[in-house]
Order: structure tokens, then sequence, then C-alpha cells
């Protein structure tokens, strides 16, 4: 996948974008001189590192109201499971209070998320990034630490603290209610994106299209320039972060507990199959024409997927050999042994894999550079190389060249120029015929 990105940033010239994007409009500083090449430039007299600081305390904040949250899951939990109150919201086998949990959890985590995501963006304008590189990659790192925490602590929680306390899991199996919060939590990502990407976007466009079309005069109907004002404006913050964010979440939820339940990447492939439907949708219906922006590449996204793929290792691992019951009759000790084995063999295949895969494949290097040749001698008219192996010996003659060409008023026999023209050059008695002569009729031939 890697390699298909580097060749459509080739084929679309998005190679080096990064380092010559512009200056953001909204980047504040002072006005001076580059100390590299003195050209004017921004800059920022701005203390980073305590801004830095209040923002990750600001973080902090809300990944310790993220661990509240699943703390109260857990007290309702064990409320629900008290005989009397389980008693009446039982369904025929199947403990609804995992169910109802799950559904307090989808919901907690979507308007956490949410909130944060607002936060997140203030917090981002008041860093002053330079580029909208800078600016996007440090949005995504922040929404990407917190969505970790907010969408897999309780069911890390599940999978790997409550088996070991006092609370006693759904129906005596941890693997179960893993697998029921799991299929809550997959299906609340397709229906509630069906309704809020298709439902309301309906809804909202039939009652703008409403208040539009009621100042028009009878028997007139809207023009296309009309129409296309209706729809919504295509922002990339609210459009397509979002739609990243909720694809890291989901590949989570496919690769880490995929121990616990294997039927969750089939779920996750037919939300995204969907979600892209209804992306072309919004795009071709609801929104304006979006304003293209180059990109090199996804950004720190395919930092965040790499770091749910790392984790994946050992979550699969430790569910397998510390979780479940397969090795209920081994010691603690070999079960470790065997986690940490195969922990780490896996951990050697992946560096193995990535070591051995050329990020950039060798066809699209050449032609990358082969383009910056190519850019250097036409448009920087960059000097050719050294031609020391063309140069050629200069040969030093001895000729005289007359002032006047007089070859029509002195012409010279091939005896005569035989007799009067010496090795050291022209007798003097025809050194002015035999320079007018032959040598200027040599001369207008050239």
């Amino acid at each position: 996948w890697q390699q298909r990105q580097s060749a459509s940033a080739m084929k679309w010239g998005a190679a080096g974008f990064e380092k010559e994007e512009k200056v953001r409009p909204q980047f504040q500083g002072i006005e001076t001189t580059s100390p590299i090449d003195g050209s004017y430039m921004k800059y920022s007299t701005e203390n980073k590192a305590l801004i830095v600081l209040v923002i990750w305390m600001v973080i902090l904040v809300f990944i310790a109201l993220d661990i509240g949250v699943v703390i109260g899951l857990i007290f309702l939990e064990s409320y629900l499971s008290q005989g009397s109150v389980e008693s009446s919201f039982a369904l025929e086998n199947k403990s609804f209070s995992s169910f109802v949990t799950a559904t307090v959890l989808t919901v907690c985590v979507s308007v956490l998320s949410d909130a944060f995501f607002m936060v997140a963006v203030y917090l981002n304008d008041f860093e002053n990034y330079r580029t909208d590189t800078e600016y996007e990659n440090n949005l995504v790192l922040k929404v990407s630490v917190f969505c970790i925490f907010n969408a897999y602590t309780y069911l890390t929680f599940i999978a790997f603290v409550k088996p070991f306390m006092n609370y006693s899991c759904v129906m005596g199996s941890c693997y179960e209610e893993l697998s029921n919060t799991l299929l809550v939590l997959l299906s609340y990502s397709l229906f509630a994106g069906v309704f809020k990407e298709i439902f309301l976007r309906m809804v909202q466009q039939y009652y703008k299209y409403r208040k539009e079309a009621s100042s028009i005069e009878p028997g007139k109907v809207m023009g296309v320039i009309e129409e296309q004002y209706i729809l919504s404006d295509y922002r990339a913050l609210e459009g397509t972060f979002q739609e990243y964010s909720a694809i890291v979440v989901r590949y989570g939820y496919a690769t880490l507990f995929v121990a616990a339940f294997p039927v969750a990447p089939l779920i996750t492939l037919v939300t995204s199959f969907l979600q892209i439907r209804i992306d072309c949708w919004k795009l071709c219906t609801v929104f304006r024409r979006p304003i293209p922006k180059n990109a090199e590449d996804i950004g720190i996204w395919e930092d965040a997927l790499n770091a749910v793929s790392i984790l994946a290792i050992g979550y699969n691992f430790g569910l397998i050999f510390l979780t479940a019951h397969y090795l209920i009759d081994t010691t603690w000790e070999t079960r470790w042994v065997y986690f940490m084995c195969s922990e780490h063999l896996m951990f050697f295949v992946v560096i193995l894999i990535a070591v051995s895969v050329n990020r950039v494949p060798t066809e699209v290097q050449m032609q990358l550079e082969r383009q910056t040749f190519l850019v250097e001698k036409v448009i920087g008219n960059a000097a050719d190389e050294a031609e020391e192996e063309f140069i050629v010996e200069e040969k030093t003659h001895n000729i005289t060249i007359a002032e006047t060409d007089n070859d029509w008023e002195f012409p010279i026999d091939e005896e005569d120029e035989d007799e009067h023209i010496v090795a050291g050059g022209v007798d003097e008695e025809h050194k002015s015929s035999a320079v007018g002569g032959k040598y200027a009729h040599v001369h207008d031939e050239s």
C-alpha cells in the first residue's frame, strides 16, 4: 500500500510537496529575514514549550474523564447484574446488563469524541502552526491519542483486567462479554453512520430547499447556480478528517480483539464498503464541488494505523495465552513464556517485512530523480556537466590575412604558388598576391 501511495504521489506531481508548501494565511508572526537565504519570512515568538505543556494537560484531563466514564460503566454493570434487577431485564439466556452497558458505552464514546474534536481544533489554532501539513498532523496526533483511549479503554478492561478481579463476567466468560460489546459498537457505527450521514443530511437539505424556494416567484424554478448554492460547503475538517478518524477506530475494533470476536473484520469490511458509498453520495448530492488540495501522503494517519497494528499483536496474544481458557491447566509462568515468545517472534516478522519491502519502488525513485534532473535543467537553468572528454586539441597555423580581397586582380596558379610559398610563410615578392589569391579564396568559401 505504501508503494501504491508513493506511485500515486509521483503520478499527480505531489512528491516533495511538503518541502515546497506555503505558509498558512492564519499563521501569526513578525516579519523578518531568513537567516538562511535572507528572504522575508514570518517568525513566531511564542513560547512553544509552555503552549505544548498546557495543551497536553488538557488532553490528560479528557483522558481522565474517559477513565471516569469507564468506572461509571463498571458500577452500572455491577448494579444491573444483581439478581433482582437482572431477572427483570433478562432476555432468554443472554444477560441484558451487558447490552445496556455496551449501549451506554457507545453513546459516551460518540459524545466524548465529538466534544474532544471541537476542543482539539481550538487548541490546534492556539498553537499557531506554519503550514497546513503541520496543522493537520498535530491535530491528527491529538485526536488519535484520545480516540485510542476513548474507544478501547473499556474493552481493554473487559479483556485483561476484569478476568483477574472480583467482578464476574457475563455468563462466566469475559470472551462472551467482549464479543457482545464489540457487536454493539460495530452495529452502532454502522447504523449511526447511515442515520447521521444520510437521513439527517436529507432532512437538512429538504428544509434548506424549502426555505430558498419560498422566495421564488410562482411559475419559476431554480437554476443550476441556485441549486448549487443550496448545497452545503465541504470542509476538510468536518469531512475527510472525521472519515479518517472513523476508519482508524473501526480498524482497531477489527484487529485488537479479533481473537475474541473473529467476525469483527467481516463486519468492519461491510461497514467500510457502505461508508465509501455513503461518502460518494454526499460528495455528489449533498456538498458543493470540493476545492482540491495537494497532499504527498495520508500524513500521520499512517502512523496511527501502524500504532494500532503494533498494539494488535500484544492484545491478541494476550487474549489467547492470558485471558482465554485454552491453557487453564497450565501454570501462569508457562503462559507468560508463551506470550512473550509469540509476541517477540511476531514483532520480529513485522520488522523483517518492513525492512525488506521498499517504501518507494525502484522504478518510482528513478522517475522522481529523472523529473528532478529535468526541472533543474529546464527551469533552474543548471549548468551542464564538464565536457573534458569532448575537448579537441587546437591546431595552430601561421596564416596572414590580407586587408582586402584581391583574388580577382592577382590570380595565382598552382605552379606559381608552389614556387613562392615556402615553409615559413610567403615570398616577399608575391606576398600580397598569394595572400589575396589562394588564401582569400579559401576564406570566401568558408
